[in-house]
């Protein structure tokens, strides 16, 4: 765990150095009042056991304005679903005052297997499908690690080529490629020479469930 300093340390950093990178913005911030922020869920934790009714209800509930759902969560909003299952899901959210923002993967994209990374970008290209099905707007994605075997400018070349093909694939669909910031190439300097080689404008940054 950071301690407070090395917190608003790593916090200067990351807007230092990508000040200039293009943001996502999501639907579940765009508030009436531009002067008030309207608060999400991620059902990483909270509402990983809820079906889609159960979500919406609790989200009204609690006053949220928006998800993302995770992935192989109870919700079992997956590529699975036939074009009539998505069509529900898209008016059930329609019908609310909830707004679906899109869906948190763990597709990666680090591994020295071309098959592996093969198969997670493939994987992302039909969340991206299923998001635009369901009504939400981009597929959250991770960078995950740095293996130790390969040297870290291959892999990150090796991501970012990752992102490209997936961002100009979104960009297709009118979704959004959400990078989180996570794991191995957490640090603020690799996930910099990461975007910095990705020029799609579709393709941002994720802190911690939040898009920037």
């Amino acid at each position: 765990m950071n301690s407070r300093r090395e917190f608003l340390k790593q916090t200067a950093m990351f807007c230092a150095c990508v000040g200039s990178v293009r943001l996502c913005p999501v639907p579940m911030f765009a508030a009436e009042d531009s002067s008030k922020m309207k608060l999400g869920l991620v059902t990483y934790n909270w509402g990983l056991d809820w079906n889609v009714p159960s979500l919406i209800a609790n989200c009204e509930k609690a006053r949220l304005s928006g998800v993302e759902l995770r992935v192989d969560h109870t919700h079992k909003v997956t590529p699975k679903l036939s074009a009539e299952e998505r069509k529900t899901i898209a008016k059930r959210f329609a019908d609310s005052p909830i707004t679906l923002v899109g869906f948190g993967t763990n597709f990666n994209f680090h591994s020295p297997d071309p098959d592996a990374v093969r198969k997670n970008i493939e994987g992302a290209k039909e969340y991206v499908l299923l998001s635009k099905d369901c009504g939400s707007t981009g597929v959250k994605v991770k960078p995950d690690a740095l293996p130790k075997e390969v040297e870290q400018e291959k892999t990150v070349a090796q991501i970012a080529r990752s992102l490209r093909e997936l961002g100009q694939f979104a960009a297709e669909h009118g979704q959004e490629i959400r990078l989180e910031i996570h794991g191995g190439c957490a640090p603020i300097p690799i996930i910099k020479s990461i975007i910095d080689q990705v020029p799609e404008k579709n393709v941002g940054l994720c802190w911690n469930g939040s898009v920037f």
